[in-house]
């Protein structure tokens, strides 16, 4: 978990609950299996990317930056996994799996409403935080 200290976010968004597994390296290097809900996406002005979610194991609140994962992110319900150094341009597919937490995802392309998620990765990807 990230210290106390106040980041500035450049842009967040709120998630669906997504529930999800992975390895994680703490601030100093421990590594250790997650199982968490994630809720939010947050990226700073330094360019950092986080997910925020409440970790079931310890049912508190975590922030996890996304560089330190060890292993891909496993979505619980479909047993979708990303790579950690795509999740940011994938989470509009990880949005609607967390409405349909058994389904498949839809074929790229295919229509999910979810203009404010493209709007966020569209300025990302303008600012340089993510390639395409």
């Amino acid at each position: 978990m990230e210290s106390t200290t106040a980041v500035r976010e450049l842009c967040s968004i709120n998630l669906p609950v997504i529930r999800c597994r992975f390895d994680y390296a703490d601030r100093d290097g421990q590594i250790s299996k997650r199982d968490v809900r994630l809720c939010r996406f947050f990226v700073t002005e330094e360019g950092r990317q986080y997910l925020e979610g409440v970790c079931v194991l310890r049912g508190s609140r975590r922030t996890f930056r996304l560089d330190r994962f060890q292993s891909p992110l496993h979505h619980v319900g479909s047993g979708m996994e990303y790579p950690s150094a795509r999740v940011s341009e994938q989470l509009a597919e990880l949005i609607q799996l967390a409405g349909q937490p058994n389904a498949a995802p839809q074929p790229k392309g295919a229509t999910m409403g979810l203009p404010l998620v493209w709007m966020l990765l569209g300025g990302l990807l303008a600012w340089g935080l993510i390639n395409a």
